[in-house]
């Protein structure tokens, strides 16, 4: 990416790192003359050779260092002033929370950029001047069923909204070499 035309002239880049199947998809339920609950389209490919590239079916750990490149190339886009905005969210893996915003936060910080912002976003709707929780079905299955096995848990209702900029103009990249 350094070397495209573009480096240097982006004043935003918004992106959400890959969570993986276990998020993502629609759903068939017996509403929709499904014989039990279907899950679909929650693969983001069928090619297994092309999986072992592909983000969403890397392990966490190797996520997050995926997830560092990725901003560090982001990095080398960058204008003077503009800035990387990345929407995540906490997830729950065997009923354990997982701080992914936190992960991306230091993927960010390892990529040589500056955090200067985080909101949160929230996942709801307004209908008829009331907000209404937006909670994803299978949000909304994981928590009934960490809830069935008595863990005091409660859905994700947001997501983390952080802000990064570019605090060199030379636009390094992670490893310290100046972007062509």
């Amino acid at each position: 990416m350094a070397t495209t035309t573009l480096a240097g002239r982006v004043r935003l880049v918004l992106t959400s790192p890959p969570y993986g199947a276990m998020t993502h998809g629609q759903v068939r339920s017996r509403r929709d003359r499904a014989s039990a609950v279907e899950k679909y389209a929650h693969r983001y490919s069928r090619d297994r050779d092309r999986r072992a590239a592909n983000l969403a079916y890397q392990r966490p750990e190797k996520l997050a260092d995926s997830f560092t490149r990725i901003m560090a190339a982001c990095r080398t886009l960058l204008a003077p002033g503009g800035v990387v905005v990345v929407t995540t969210r906490p997830y729950r893996k065997n009923g354990e929370l997982t701080d992914f915003p936190g992960q991306i936060a230091e993927a960010g910080a390892r990529a040589g950029l500056v955090q200067v912002d985080r909101c949160a976003a929230l996942l709801c709707a307004v209908r008829e001047g009331e907000v209404v929780s937006r909670t994803s079905f299978f949000q909304l299955i994981e928590t009934r069923r960490l809830r069935k096995g008595g863990w005091p848990v409660h859905v994700i209702q947001h997501e983390d909204v952080l802000v990064f900029t570019n605090p060199d103009p030379e636009q390094h990249t992670v490893d310290g070499r100046a972007a062509a």
